[in-house]
Formats: structure tokens, sequence, C-alpha cells
């Protein structure tokens, strides 16, 4: 990988304590050392160009961080002294709270950082290098050494967060160390990540955990030159990237699932996405990076697990699990995580083919991102500078994001679907994917996250930041069926589905999402209901039938609570009458809604096939970050939103909904649309839920029972999309329950059927008077997956 620009003399000015005089410029360095050099460079970034006014200010914004007037600081706050048993008072609490610990060795780190950064004031400044000393020997004597007989609290503060920033601080002072406290301190290291494949209560590492204990190992090994553990970090990394069927990792579909049953691409797999970028960067130049077995297999990742769940700068938040009650992060920090940990991989890559679709899909996200006020503001100064030389370079090419995408991935129950100026992620839940995941006391409030929720994303790009997770009524979430019930919070448990049918069919451009599931084991409730939410060119069709409950609890169906302007100035409108401020209105007869933006970048229409009674909210809203994570501020925070809700009453039996989603539509033209609809509903009750799209002769169905839809019939439950193109059918065919060894459709009214597009999977028969068509479809491998078949046709009796 290129580096800014890492010279001779920029090697000499690092590590002119130790290594001045060492290597002349004839003279190779060892690996170790230039890996460690990469790494030094990777925590301080290079000395800044002229008139660089964003890293200055970046620097600037980290020196307030050491010391302020108001004496705040890191520095300003160090508490020295014999009796002293804490370095920091907000960390004092670490003989019983691991999180102190990792706390107090971070605050370390970042004295460190400064006084190895060359541009800052603070740079090879005595006295901040003494209290540096001081305060890694305190940390290693009181806190993090080897005579440590029992942890505490919560295992990832030993054996990752304060290994890793211990490290990084090793790495950073080394050149003012003498070589026997390097070893004490690594002791320390030793003892808490012996092997990053093994925790320490013997738990087999997987995932993001292993990549972040391979570079613990890794780095130990290379401050030491100790060839043994160097090997055993970067060797052990490669069945992180192996694919899985059941468990932790990737999946066939695209699918990153951690701690087994929870789906998190922008959690623990954004991080796995950043150790391998960490681990190029560390390597980079060096025989070791030849040890990082199976890692290639990461850019098979980049375009099936991470680009469906990004939408321009954001990764949606239906996969970050617990991340979400996180104060200090959002959609668009992840995002920029992941666009940066992206480019830096994509550029290894030998085919130029790949290397300018995903440098230049960063480049474009960032130079079209308008939710920063100043892009770099909050990177490490590194990170700034690498995205400042990509946006600068002339040769990469800002690529927009034209995907036109439809994917379902089974295995964590999840549909993205992506078009030109508009993305959908529906999030389910199954018998082996929970609702939400608690822990740590995280996400207190995420019942209802992943029980049908729907995420749209538009060009309101900080629809889902600024504050959303507090505010919002996260028993009302968009897409939701709810009766507002919570359950008993227990950490890490599986609020899993007690019934079989969750998941989805594909064609890739369009698709349908379906789940019929019950909130006992999630909420205690008995609510059920049977939803189908259908994914199409410009709209999104949601159905729902067999909605009951013997809760005496008011029911609804969300169809959107949209966070508003932070004025609320946006004209929200049902019927064409506006919603004021204020207004909580139950409202009859409703064809269509509407949410206004001020820029027409985030328009929605709203259309009810069938008049419907809502509920019409336009209200502001408060919340506290504390309310959904212990710890977090308790501070109120407000925004306004926009809710329409269809009312089910309380006990509800055989209740239904369907409404019609119209993204970035103005009120003129949902209207019309409301008016002329292009789509007819064929079905919606519990055993069948169909549409229709005309515009795109598309014919979608969810069979929860076997039967006949005019000239679709499903001999078992099964889901089916049928496209009439070009005198052909485009079919497709799945089983969301993941149970069946296989489905069987029959075609009614075609005759002269010919395969242009054969499928293995699928075979073919026509009944003896040539009038209708039986597809088998072999679905043995139970993963939920999707089967595509093209054929032909001589003459139909009529039209799906």
């Amino acid at each position: 990988m290129k580096k800014l620009g890492i010279s001779v003399l920029l090697i000499l000015v690092i590590f002119s304590g130790s290594y001045q005089g060492k290597w002349t410029k004839a003279e190779p360095i060892p690996d170790n050392e230039k890996a460690l050099l990469n790494w030094h460079v990777y925590l301080t970034g290079e000395k800044l160009g002229p008139q660089d006014t964003d890293l200055s200010a970046l620097i600037g914004q980290k020196e307030e961080e050491l010391q302020n007037k108001e004496g705040t600081g890191i520095w300003d706050t160090i508490v020295k002294g014999e009796a002293n048993s804490y370095l920091w008072g907000k960390y004092q609490n670490w003989k019983t709270n691991s999180a102190d610990i990792t706390g107090t060795i971070q605050a370390i780190e970042k004295m460190a950082v400064l006084y190895n950064t060359q541009d800052s004031k603070y740079y090879h400044d005595a006295a901040l290098k003494q209290d540096i000393l001081y305060a890694l020997e305190w940390f290693y004597s009181n806190m993090f050494n080897e005579s440590v007989s029992k942890t505490y609290g919560n295992w990832w503060d030993w054996e990752i967060g304060a290994p890793q920033s211990y490290n990084n601080t090793l790495v950073l002072m080394k050149n003012v160390l003498t070589s026997d406290t390097v070893g004490k301190y690594l002791r320390a290291v030793d003892w808490f990540v012996p092997n990053p494949n093994y925790r320490l209560n013997g738990i087999k590492e997987t995932g993001a955990n292993l990549l972040d204990k391979c570079l613990v190992v890794t780095i130990r090994g290379l401050l030491e030159n100790n060839t043994a553990k160097i090997t055993l970090g970067t060797s052990s990394a490669g069945s992180a990237y192996n694919k899985v069927t059941s468990g932790d990792g990737f999946y066939e579909d695209g699918s990153f699932i951690q701690h087994n049953y929870v789906p998190y691409t922008g959690g623990y797999g954004e991080v796995l996405l950043s150790r391998t970028a960490d681990l190029f960067e560390l390597l980079e130049g060096t025989a070791f990076l030849s040890q990082l077995s199976g890692v290639d297999l990461i850019y098979d990742y980049i375009p099936v697990t991470y680009m469906p769940s990004l939408y321009g700068g954001a990764s949606m938040d239906m996969t970050k699990g617990r991340g979400i009650s996180r104060e200090f992060t959002n959609d668009r920090l992840t995002g920029r995580n992941l666009l940066y940990e992206i480019y830096i991989i994509s550029r290894q890559h030998s085919n130029i083919n790949f290397r300018q679709t995903y440098t230049g899909f960063v480049k474009n996200a960032i130079l079209s991102d308008t939710a920063f006020a100043n892009y770099y503001e909050g990177l490490s100064i590194y990170k700034a500078q690498i995205l400042k030389s990509l946006v600068a370079d002339r040769s990469i090419e800002p690529l927009p994001d034209n995907r036109d995408q439809n994917v379902m991935m089974s295995a964590m129950s999840q549909m993205f679907h992506k078009k030109s100026d508009f993305a959908v992620g529906i999030s389910m839940f199954s018998k082996k994917i929970s609702a939400f995941e608690y822990g740590n006391g995280e996400n207190k409030k995420g019942w209802y996250t992943g029980a049908g929720a729907l995420y749209l994303y538009n060009g309101d790009q900080t629809q889902f930041s600024e504050d959303y997770w507090p505010t919002v009524d996260m028993m009302r979430l968009p897409g939701i069926t709810t009766d507002h019930k919570e359950g008993t919070l227990t950490g890490w448990k599986n609020y899993a589905n007690t019934k079989s049918w969750t998941g989805g069919v594909s064609d890739g451009k369009n698709g349908s999402a379906s789940m019929y599931y019950s909130m006992s084991g999630v909420t205690g409730s008995s609510l059920e209901a049977k939803k189908s939410w259908f994914l199409l060119d410009d709209k999104i069709v949601a159905l729902g039938a067999g909605i009951n409950s013997k809760e005496a609890r008011n029911t609804e169906t969300i169809v959107d609570n949209r966070k508003l302007e932070k004025d609320g100035s946006n004209l929200v409108q049902v019927n064409g009458t506006p919603l004021l401020s204020g207004d909580s209105k139950t409202l009859s007869a409703v064809k269509w809604a509407h949410l206004g933006s001020p820029k027409h970048y985030g328009e929605i229409g709203y259309v009810f096939p069938e008049e419907t009674t809502i509920q019409a909210e336009k209200d502001k809203r408060q919340g506290k970050w504390s309310d959904l994570r212990d710890g977090s501020s308790s501070s109120r925070v407000s925004n306004y939103f926009a809710t329409f809700a269809i009312p089910h009453g309380t006990q509800p039996s055989g209740a239904a909904y369907s409404y019609i989603l119209l993204p970035n539509k103005s009120a003129e033209e949902t209207e019309k649309y409301a008016n002329s609809p292009d789509i007819t509903i064929i079905a919606n009750t519990p055993k069948q839920q169909a549409v229709k799209d005309h515009s795109a002769n598309l014919w979608i169905g969810n069979f929860h029972e076997k039967g006949r839809l005019g000239q679709v019939e499903a001999m078992k439950s099964g889901a089916i999309m049928v496209k009439n193109k070009d005198g052909g059918l485009e079919l497709t065919f799945s089983d969301p329950m993941r149970e069946q060894s296989q489905l069987v459709f029959t075609l009614h009214g075609y005759t002269g059927i010919t395969v242009s597009d054969s499928n293995p999977a699928i075979s073919i028969s026509e009944d003896s008077s040539g009038q209708s068509v039986t597809f088998t479809i072999n679905t043995a491998a139970k993963d939920g997956r999707s089967y595509y078949l093209k054929v032909n046709y001589m003459n139909s009796l009529s039209e799906l």
C-alpha cells in the first residue's frame, strides 16, 4: 500500500531516540521496524502540508482535549502522587468497572499521540513525556499486569480494548523506553492475550473479536521482534474470513452474524473490516503480509456483504445491533469508517476494475456528503490525510452509486433494496435471528428494531442521526405492527420468533420480504401477524393480515414515524389538508398522505389502496440517551416527527392493512397516483399475500398455504415472482421458511413452454392438455435462497 510519503529522514525523526544512525539509505530496514514505522505513522499522521486548515483544526481539537482553559483536559486532570488510587477521577472505579481500565490507557495513548505528532505544540514536550512515562508505569504496576489473578466486568476490556491501546502507546513511546521496560510491559499483554484464538475462559474466538486479538498479538510480537508471536497473530486471522453456515461470520448470501443470532454488518462486521485494513496498513512492505492466509476473501465480501448495507455514506442502522444506542456514533460515522476501510482494502486488489469501482465509489460518497459540516472532523490525522489525498487525486474518478439492486440475506433475516435515489432496509427476526440484542446495559429499548422495522433512506442524509434514536418512539418504529409492550431485558438472550416463516424472494432488482411472527418470545405479548413488503422500482407495497392478539392493548401498524427538520417546518398533509405542529388526529377515509421537505430532498408519498382510518401526528418528542444505554447522557434532546399509523384496536382478530410508500414523490404526484395506482392487490389474507405491479409486468406472491391465485398455484407454501418480459417469463422461487426440501408451483394457461435460461435445481413438466406447466424446485439446502429460471411460451390464455 502506498503511504503518504514515508522517507528515511522521517524514520530517523520518529525513531531518533533509539535508531538514529542504525541504518543508512543503502541498508534495508528490518521488517519488524518497518511495520512499527507504518503503525507509528498510522497513529500520528505525517507532517502537514502548507495551509492545511482542516488538519490544523483537527490537531487543535485534539490539543484542546489534552489541555484547555477550563482545566478539564486529559493532561489537566491527571492525578499523581504516592497515595493516588487512580490516574483520572472519571476512571476511579477501575477496581470494579473494567471499562475504566480501558478508559485509562486510552487517555495515556492520546497523550502519547500528541507527544509524537509533528505539527502539535506538544511534539516532544519534555514535561508531557515525563507524565506519559509516569502514567504508563502506574498503569502497569496497579491496573494491568501479569499478577492480576482474576478479571472482572467485560472480558473485552481485558483482552481487546486495553491491550490494543496499550500496544499503541508502546509503539509511540518505544524510542524513550529501555528494551527491559518494554519487555516488562509486554508481559501483561502475554498474560491477558496469550493466544488470539481463545478467550481466557476457553471460548473460541470468531469474526471481529478474533481479528481484534490477532492485531494485538501481532503488534506485541513486532515490539520485541518475536517471530513466534508475529506468526501466531498473522496466521490466526484466516479463519475469520471463511464462510460459515451457522454461528458467527460471513454467509454465502452476504449475511454477517455475530453472537450467533444478531445481524452485525455495521457493528462487528465493520470492526472486522477495520482490523483487516489495519493489518494491511501495519504490514505493508514486509514479508509478514504474506502470512495473512485467507485475507483475500475480504474482496468478495465488499460487494456482497458491505455494499448492500451502504446508501451513499450511511451504514444502515439495522445492521448495528446494540450500536444504535451509543450516543457518539451514528449511521454517517459508521458509514465514514466503512468508506475508509473499503478504500484502503480495495486499492490493494490486483484487478484494476475492482480498484476503480470501489475507490471511485468512496470518492463519490465523500464528495456528495452533506451531513458533515466538515467531513474530516473527528478522524485521526492519518485517516483524514488519506481521505483528503483521495479527494485530491485526479486519477481517481468519482463513480455515482447507480446500483439497481435487491438483496435478500436470509441467514440474518434482512432485505436490502437500492435504487438510484433511495434505499430501503427491512429487518425481521426468525427462529434463528433475534429481534434485537441487549447486553452491557445497551439497547434497552430495542424490542421492535428487528420486528419488521422498515428503514427508508433518501436525500435526507441526517434522518437516522442527530439524536434520532432517543427521540423516536421506539415502540412505534416505521413498518412494525405493535401493541407497545416491552418485555424483560436479559443480557445476550435470543429474542426469537416462534413461527417458521421469515425470509424473502428476490430476482436481484426487486423482491418481497415477508414474515409470520409472534411477539411471545420477545415481549411476552400474544400479538401475531403475517406481513409482506413488495420492494419495487419506485415504490414499496406493504400488506398485513391475520393480525391477532389477546392483549387489552391498543394495537397499530406504523406506516411511518419520520424525523422532520429541526424546526419542524416540513409540510405534512393528509388528503391535502396540512397537519399543524402539535396535531394528533384520527382521520377516516384517507386515500393519501404526504411528507414534504423544505429542500425537496426527502419527500415521501403514502397511498392507501383502500380508504383507511389513520392516526396522524406532528409533534415534538424528547428523550435521553440514558433511556437507551446505561452510563449515557441524561440531558434531554428533542426532534420533530410526523407519524402515520393504522389503528387495529384492542384484542384485534383477523385485522389487516395495506399501504404504498412512494419515495421522493411530490404531493401532486402522490395524489395523482392515489387516484390511478399501477398496483393491484391480488390477495391479502392469512393464506396468501400477493400483488401485481402493472408498470413492470411483475407478479409477486407469498403463499403461506397451498392454494391458487388466478393462474398461479402453489402446491406447497412458498414465494414466487413472475415477470412477463419480451414473450417470456422470468420466474423466481424461494422457501422463506427454510424448512422444506422442495417447492412446487404450477402456472395455468401457458402453452409451448421452452427453457431459455435453465437452473439445475428446477425441473419442469407440462400437463397432458398442454395448458399448464409445473415447476419443482429443489430447496434441500434450506438456506432461503432464491432460484431463478427464464422460459419462453407460445401462448397464454390471459395475463397474470
